[in-house]
């Protein structure tokens, strides 16, 4: 095969072939009068609609999404969570009178981070509940302002946040079970 310059020696060119977007009939054929073969294909022309032009797609950006907010409607949780956040303090204070439930169910992120059967330093576990005290509710926030950017209702958006504290509870009510001591 000869060398063609601009090609890949060895690979061969495929010949382009024009393509018709469509087939059409023609409603009044030319007669042909020299051939026996002449068809009229006046009414089946005639039954077959022409091709209607196609509207111009429009382009949309991702925000624009059925169901998904922009802007600060989605974030409003998370605003809400850094309000809790300063609140926190004096929420915690309410709940231990309902102790030693009360702040489990409320505040468990708190008290997993406290406990040293997670095998953290004794500094860690003095430290990380001070801190996580003020952090829970703006994480949780941050959580439904997310699932509310994936297009979720509000509702939706917030249903991993009970679900999130019963497991939690679940988890601290195992570690208390598992470190207290044998009848």
């Amino acid at each position: 095969m000869p060398y063609i310059p601009g090609t890949m020696p060895g690979v061969k060119q495929r010949p382009k072939v024009a393509r018709r977007s469509s087939i059409s009939v023609q409603a009044n054929p030319i007669p042909n009068t020299n051939s026996s073969m002449a068809v009229d294909a006046g009414p089946i022309a005639e039954a077959i609609p022409a091709p209607k032009a196609q509207p111009a797609i429009k382009r949309t950006t991702a925000s624009a999404g059925k169901g998904k907010a922009s802007g600060w409607p989605s974030w409003y949780p998370l605003a809400v969570g850094i309000l809790l956040g300063f609140l926190a303090p004096v929420l915690y204070s309410l709940v231990v009178l309902w102790a030693p439930w009360g702040p489990r169910i409320v505040f468990p992120l708190v008290q997993i981070v406290g406990l040293r059967e997670i095998g953290m330093s004794d500094e860690l576990t003095r430290t990380l509940p001070q801190l996580m005290l003020y952090l829970q509710f703006p994480l949780e926030g941050i959580l439904v302002a997310s699932n509310m950017r994936r297009g979720k209702g509000i509702a939706m958006s917030i249903v991993p946040i009970p679900a999130l504290h019963a497991l939690c509870t679940l988890m601290l009510w195992i570690i208390a079970l598992g470190s207290s001591r044998p009848i």
